[in-house]
């Protein structure tokens, strides 16, 4: 089987009307709030369709945000460039009552996963807490006006995680 050939055209334009959809409701309401209804609704696709590419929501947000790229973001630094990168859709996903889409939370915590080193403390905690810290860092970083370096938000993340190594895994 010949790998290098193109996608299937009508896939490619099913699965660009769903994302872009998503992005037009997305900046309408939150992402909770958000049915599968109404994405094939805005995409005047039935909802059968939607599921022959996406089991649910986040399976589509995921590919809208990683589909180009899917090691972007597996580590705390290509975490922020991310969201640097796709500022606007962040935005809108990070909602200021602390509900984060499934997909943007398994990267984050992809992210830290790597660093839990503190002695004493359990593992889920210290990712709990590195994942929560670093979702509202991104947050913060994202409401800001006029936005400063995403590379300040990165040391200013590690400033406050200090059980975080960034030699242990190359971050930089």
């Amino acid at each position: 089987m010949d790998d290098l050939r193109k996608p299937d055209r009508r896939i490619e334009r099913t699965r660009a009307l769903l994302r872009e959809a998503l992005l037009r409701l997305i900046h309408e309401r939150r992402y909770e709030e958000i049915s599968i209804r109404d994405i094939t609704d805005a995409a005047n696709l039935g909802r059968a369709t939607f599921y022959v590419h996406y089991p649910d929501k986040d399976a589509l947000l995921d590919d809208f945000l990683f589909g180009d790229d899917p090691d972007a973001a597996l580590t705390v630094s290509g975490f922020l460039d991310h969201v640097e990168r796709n500022r606007d859709l962040y935005t809108a996903v990070l909602s200021a009552d602390g509900a984060v889409p499934l997909c943007i939370r398994k990267r984050a915590e992809a992210a830290i996963q790597p660093h839990l080193t503190v002695r004493g403390v359990p593992g889920d905690l210290v990712l709990a807490h590195g994942m929560a810290s670093l979702l509202t860092a991104a947050h913060w970083w994202l409401l800001r006006t006029p936005p400063m370096p995403i590379r300040a938000i990165y040391e200013y993340w590690v400033a406050l995680n200090p059980w975080f190594e960034e030699r242990a895994s190359g971050e930089k």
